[in-house]
């Protein structure tokens, strides 16, 4: 009776071990996971806070939109599919102004409508890029159109002008 008592008492001290054991390492890999994820978002709010554009110039040529951006910031810019890109404008749809405001998707090949590009590759800190926008009309004559352009690390750019 003694000895299985004993055996019974080993197993439980074994089974309670093993599972404080499991508990310290599930804790060891959550605190590892946790950390990494901090790094990663520290990284992104630092890129985020190095990060700055403006829109330079706009120009039009039929139903292709071309805006010259400049970055200010110490982060290269590369990452276009993550970028959002609107623009507002009135559109010239058989001789009558409609208002056209669209969120437009990038590409990497030539644009049609409703897409955008960057003509020039990847934005380097200190330098400028030329994004060509597929619009789905040409713009009306002499009309306000509004460009924004957001990056993939959140700091935008907006432009308001005649095209």
């Amino acid at each position: 009776m003694a000895v299985s008592q004993v055996v019974i008492f080993s197993l439980l001290a074994l089974v309670g071990i093993s599972s404080f054991l499991v508990m310290i390492g599930m804790y060891q890999k959550t605190e590892q996971v946790y950390d990494h994820a901090l790094s990663v978002y520290r990284g992104l709010l630092l890129d985020a806070a190095q990060t700055s554009i403006h829109i330079m110039k706009v120009s039009v040529s039929a139903a292709s939109l071309y805006v010259t951006v400049g970055n200010n910031g110490s982060v290269s810019l590369y990452q276009f599919p993550k970028f959002a890109v609107v623009v507002e404008y009135y559109a010239n749809i058989s001789g009558v102004a409609a208002l056209s405001l669209s969120l437009y998707v990038y590409t990497a090949g030539t644009p049609s409508a409703y897409q955008w590009t960057s003509a020039t590759g990847e934005l380097f800190s200190g330098r400028s890029a030329t994004f060509l926008i597929g619009l789905p009309y040409p713009p009306y004559a002499l009309s306000q159109a509004t460009v924004v352009i957001a990056t993939n690390f959140g700091p935008e750019a907006v432009w308001s002008g005649t095209v």
